[in-house]
């Protein structure tokens, strides 16, 4: 059995919604970046040499993940421990 309370779960599904609309929002700002580096033909990158096209693909999938991690919390899935 779960200790979550029905406020816990609230909070969780608020938590959840928050990453799916990082998510899109993600996709939106990639989508703008292949714009730009389209029109001007070069590659965005950091001042570490990764492209930044990368970096909102990783955050994006950070992103899907707590997603899924805070869904399954929520349904008492048993892949989330809180210690």
């Amino acid at each position: 059995m779960s200790d979550l309370t029905a406020e816990d779960r609230a909070a969780l599904l608020a938590a959840s919604m928050a990453c799916e609309n990082a998510k899109a929002a993600l996709w939106r700002a990639y989508a703008k970046l292949l714009d730009v580096e389209d029109r001007l033909g070069k590659r965005a990158k950091d001042d570490e040499g990764n492209l930044l096209t990368d970096r909102l693909v990783d955050t994006w999938c950070g992103a899907a993940h707590c997603y899924l991690l805070m869904d399954m919390a929520m349904t008492d899935r048993r892949c989330v421990e809180w210690e």
